[in-house]
């Protein structure tokens, strides 16, 4: 009777669930979805701070190379083809070696970091990685530490944090999975790279030097960690659940007692 009572439940589940992935989507929009949602709110914002911090860290990073090419290949004008041979043979390695790390942490290490801590505490992985090269750069810009720490940073961005940005998307409904997603993937991506170039640009009119720009992308990487706590702390699913608009009639079993059938005659 017991197997009987749980594959009965079992395939009511399933067609729960069936008719949950065939039911029309809402009529809101991406964004109507992220502006009413906290907890959508809070992962299109980290997702902006993310693309500002990260883009800042190659930009400062590209300075370094340049100055460093500049000083193992020489400044003559008739060097130039050199250091610009010098400067791409360094980026191939660089990213070589970041296309490698990424490959062996997705392989080997995401798992076992959301096993040991969770989806939501792997949200502080990147960022702190992040400041520990904003904070290497203020105390002492050598290129040579700055590329180890980018390395890390980067491999961890395109392996560990698109993954936990997607785990983040799963308790949520169907619309925020598809249409909250798409805006994400879209809006607020790009709007973090149109940010970030606003803040090479106004850095460069005002003569920023490497720690200059060390110390605004440091101050992001400490609003995007704020942002990752909040997420942390918000409750493990989003309010707005996938709603039924015919739910299924409640499965009664050929001979169970049903409630009605165990009130008292009156």
């Amino acid at each position: 009777m017991s197997r009987l009572a749980a594959q009965v439940v079992t395939n009511k589940q399933g067609e729960t669930q069936s008719r949950k992935n065939t039911e029309p989507l809402g009529r809101e929009g991406g964004f109507q979805l992220i502006l009413s949602d906290p907890y959508l709110r809070l992962i299109a914002i980290l997702v902006v701070l993310l693309n500002i911090v990260i883009g800042s860290g190659d930009f400062i990073f590209g300075k370094l190379l340049v100055v460093h090419a500049s000083e193992a290949v020489g400044t003559a004008a008739n060097l130039l083809k050199a250091r610009k041979a010098y400067i791409g043979a360094f980026y191939a390695n660089y990213y070589g070696w970041i296309n490698l790390v990424s490959f062996l942490i997705q392989t080997f290490l995401v798992s076992r970091i959301f096993k040991r801590i969770g989806v939501r505490a792997s949200l502080f992985v990147l960022p702190a990685i992040s400041l520990a090269t904003f904070l290497s750069i203020l105390a002492y810009p050598v290129l040579g530490v700055v590329r180890v720490l980018k390395i890390g940073e980067n491999s961890a961005n395109y392996s560990l944090q698109n993954t936990v940005r997607q785990a983040l998307l799963l308790p949520t409904s169907r619309e925020a999975k598809y249409k909250a997603n798409a805006a994400i993937d879209t809006f607020c991506v790009r709007l973090g790279d149109v940010l970030q170039a606003a803040v090479i640009f106004v850095g460069s009119t005002l003569h920023f030097g490497v720690r200059s720009f060390a110390a605004v992308s440091l101050v992001m990487t400490v609003a995007w960690i704020f942002v990752a706590i909040r997420l942390y702390q918000q409750p493990e699913h989003s309010s707005r659940a996938p709603r039924l608009e015919h739910p299924l009639p409640p499965v009664v079993l050929q001979g169970a007692a049903s409630p009605a059938s165990e009130a008292p005659l009156q």
